[in-house]
């Protein structure tokens, strides 16, 4: 029984911290996201805007 136990407290450990590393993973991700959006209609783009995505700030700086 002592045998089961170790493997189930490394077992949670382990998810504990694969949980914690996608979360701070998440974290960064969406806040660059949301960085990279806020700032994206400042600089000049070379490439003309045919993206699905791109017709809300198009619409919105109009």
């Amino acid at each position: 029984m002592r045998l089961i136990d170790d493997v189930d407290a490394t077992g949670a450990r382990r998810i504990r911290r694969n949980a914690y590393i996608w979360y701070r993973f998440t974290i960064l991700a969406v806040r660059e996201i949301l960085t990279r959006r806020d700032t994206v209609h400042e600089r000049p783009r070379p490439q003309p805007r045919r993206l699905s995505w791109s017709s809300g700030p198009k619409a919105r700086e109009s």
